[in-house]
């Protein structure tokens, strides 16, 4: 009983090492639909005592986009509310001109970012249909924006995007808004935070000016580039204190640290537990060859071949391991589940990843069974049979 409950609490921590790592590996998108590699940032935030107006606001973050821009190495610069790399800094609800109002309460929502016109090039992001942002795009002119394929083919089925327009749901203050491009949707270089909408709007900067911006460089290098930003930055305003500086690379090890910490802990204490389970079989199956000594010594002597032998003590171990396999897969699958209901997701049966699980745990276990059913295989009958 011991060495099956040894072989389930292993298999346990063995699929919930594996699981946690390969979560893990899920937080970070590989293909988020921007360059992430290519790109440093920091994150400034304009004191309103100096920077008071939206104009002296805006009219900073254009000459250091310049000054960045013109840095060795720098393939581009830009300007927004914020980078998707843990989530975007506040989202709205949107009406659509023309369409029956929903329901006070089921209006789209979408995820909102002021950008400059730099942007999506500096991002690496193409614009699939209608234009990007341009200067002309200011505060005097109309107001317009930009959103992602699945907020177009969802609002738009069938149509062109391009030329409809987006407000709020206040019909005294509507503040439409002219959808004049689609990009494809962009994802978060770290999936820390749970997506609440798939809808993303763009709108130009320059219309709606924030003094809490992310500012941003494209390079092949960014990582030599982090001395001279922030020379640049200096330069202009050098009281401006800088956040979460560096690059894109930099910013996602903060937030998997921690958890890279916990994925050692883990497969530590999951190599442990298959390490006592193996110690536990072998301890189990090497007393009952002791014990079961004579019969051997019986059955070699009556013709037994070294294989029977080997084979029939394997069995017994086997036999433990896969009881224990089975227990402990019911209790990872709770586990997983448990997990996703903490988390607030669907929970994701891997079978791939259970089958690999088993299968080491399996090989532990004959490995554990070898040693001792090897010993019983060449036991001399003669010795066996004067051991009473």
């Amino acid at each position: 009983g011991l060495v099956v409950l040894q072989a389930a609490f292993a298999m346990i921590l063995l699929a919930g090492a594996v699981g946690f790592i390969r979560g893990l590996d899920g937080l970070l998108t590989p293909n988020p639909g921007w360059n992430q590699r290519a790109v440093i940032q920091a994150v400034l935030n304009l004191p309103p005592a100096q920077y008071a107006t939206p104009e002296q606001t805006y009219a900073f973050y254009t000459r250091l986009q310049e000054r960045l821009a013109a840095l060795p190495g720098a393939d581009s610069a830009t300007v927004g509310w914020t980078l998707p790399v843990f989530q975007f800094l506040t989202s709205r609800t949107f009406v659509v001109e023309g369409q029956p109002a929903p329901a006070a309460g089921h209006e789209p929502t979408a995820y909102l970012n002021g950008i400059a016109p730099s942007y999506l090039p500096t991002l690496g992001v193409p614009v699939q249909a209608g234009r990007n942002f341009t200067e002309a795009d200011g505060p005097k002119s109309v107001r317009v924006a930009i959103i992602n394929a699945t907020m177009a083919r969802t609002l738009f089925p069938g149509q062109d995007a391009v030329g409809h327009r987006l407000g709020n749901p206040d019909p005294n203050n509507p503040g439409w808004l002219e959808i004049v491009g689609v990009v494809p949707d962009v994802g978060m270089a770290v999936g820390v935070v749970p997506k609440t909408t798939s809808f993303q709007v763009y709108i130009p900067l320059a219309q709606e000016t924030w003094n809490y911006v992310t500012v941003a460089i494209s390079s092949a290098h960014p990582e030599a580039l982090t001395q001279p930003m922030r020379q640049a930055i200096a330069a202009l305003d050098p009281n401006l204190a800088i956040q979460q500086f560096g690059t894109i690379k930099e910013a996602t090890k903060i937030v998997t640290a921690s958890a890279d910490m916990l994925s050692t802990i883990l497969v530590c204490f999951a190599l442990l537990g298959l390490f006592l389970a193996a110690i536990g079989l072998y301890g189990v199956i090497a007393h009952l060859v002791a014990q079961r000594t004579i019969e051997i010594g019986v059955r070699v002597a009556l013709g037994a071949q070294g294989r029977d032998v080997l084979w029939m003590i394997l069995r017994t171990g086997l036999k433990l391991t896969l009881i224990g396999t089975a227990v402990g897969l019911l209790g990872a699958v709770a586990l997983g589940y448990g997990a996703a209901a903490l988390m607030k997701q669907p929970p994701k049966i891997d079978p791939f990843m259970f089958s690999g699980v088993t299968a080491v745990l399996v090989l532990v276990g004959l490995l554990a069974c070898w040693l001792p059913a090897r010993r019983a295989s060449k036991v001399d009958p003669m010795v066996a049979l004067r051991a009473e």
